[in-house]
């Protein structure tokens, strides 16, 4: 007898590719409320060329990268002001515009 046959959905199927690519790509980055205080140690991707994503509609003016952070690392989604301090930097969310079952994309300022 064979066992049951069960189907992976798509974002199963991806969860594990986006485990990879944030080891590949990934800055570790320590998250913090709007008032700086600790709230966990995160992985990131920090995309800083801002001109690849003007043809898809969002407004880059005045800001300083694009971060992504997995959902898994940070629910709910993180709030305006709220802190990625990273390199020796600390980043501001200013809005974040995506927003799905893995991962949150955000533009943050410096």
């Amino acid at each position: 007898m064979c066992p049951p046959f069960t189907m992976s959905t798509f974002d199963d199927k991806f969860t594990g590719r986006a485990q990879d690519i944030y080891q590949m790509f990934g800055e570790s980055a320590v998250y913090n409320n709007d008032a700086g205080v600790f709230i966990a140690n995160v992985t990131i991707i920090p995309e800083f060329n801002l001109n690849e994503v003007t043809a898809a509609g969002v407004d880059i003016i005045g800001k300083t990268a694009i971060f992504s952070v997995r959902k898994s690392e940070v629910d709910p989604r993180p709030f305006r002001d709220y802190q990625f301090v990273t390199g020796g930097k600390t980043y501001r969310v200013d809005e974040v515009f995506s927003s799905d079952a893995l991962e949150h994309k955000m533009l943050v300022i410096e």
